[in-house]
């Protein structure tokens, strides 16, 4: 007999056990019902602003290009205007920037982000002189207006005849120390007192490509 009363003692226990847990599971999953009717009715609202959201950024495209196209028509070169960059740069500034570099014999590759400017780039004809007096005198217009990064130091990208499949390289400048260094991406350095040395050493050692003799000329025409 007590046997037959504690088993059913147990049984009603179970019993109300099992009530709550399904209570308290009906109870979840209403809130979860709840949230997803929330969740639903807030995806159906945001469409409509995303696609307002895109709408108003090419609105301020057009209307940049319209702020680049009166900066541009300037005849007095803006230099922190031209080297100004970031990623939504308007088409009429890039445009405007690549023309500028271009006619100083040296380009634009990217942007440092720790100055927010156009990262210089330089590509030598090795035994040129002509190609190195123009890099040198364009490099020598635009230094003044780079800022250093955070080591104090600008640098000059150089794109070589091997496409930087060895590792990339660069002239680290520090005006503090008025130093030119050879930088290689495996962190070897040759050190100039002068952009006209490093200069050299990289239209004799780091060139995109050699000049064309007379003969290799004609043969080509």
């Amino acid at each position: 007999m007590k046997d037959k009363q504690e088993a059913v003692r147990k049984t009603l226990k179970d019993v109300k056990l099992r009530r709550s847990l399904n209570a308290k599971i009906e109870e979840l999953s209403l809130q979860i019902k709840a949230n997803e009717a929330k969740r639903v009715k807030l995806d159906r609202q945001k469409k409509p602003i995303e696609k307002e959201m895109v709408r108003l950024y090419h609105v301020n495209q057009k209307l940049q290009n319209e702020i680049d196209k009166i900066k541009t028509a300037s005849e007095k070169l803006d230099w922190a205007f031209i080297l100004e960059c970031h990623i939504n740069d308007s088409t009429v500034h890039h445009d405007y920037r690549n023309k500028i570099l271009s006619s100083l014999g040296i380009s634009s590759c990217g942007y440092c982000m720790a100055t927010q400017q156009a990262a210089i780039q330089i590509a030598m004809t090795k035994g040129d002189p002509e190609n190195y007096k123009r890099i040198l005198l364009g490099l020598q217009t635009v230094l003044p207006h780079l800022k250093s990064d955070k080591e104090d130091e600008i640098h000059i990208h150089i794109l070589e005849r091997n496409l930087s499949a060895g590792g990339s390289w660069s002239i680290a400048i520090n005006r503090e120390e008025s130093t030119f260094d050879i930088l290689h991406s495996d962190r070897s350095r040759a050190v100039f007192g002068t952009l006209e040395q490093a200069l050299k050493y990289v239209q004799e050692n780091v060139w995109y490509q050699a000049e064309c003799s007379h003969d290799e000329a004609s043969e080509d025409a």
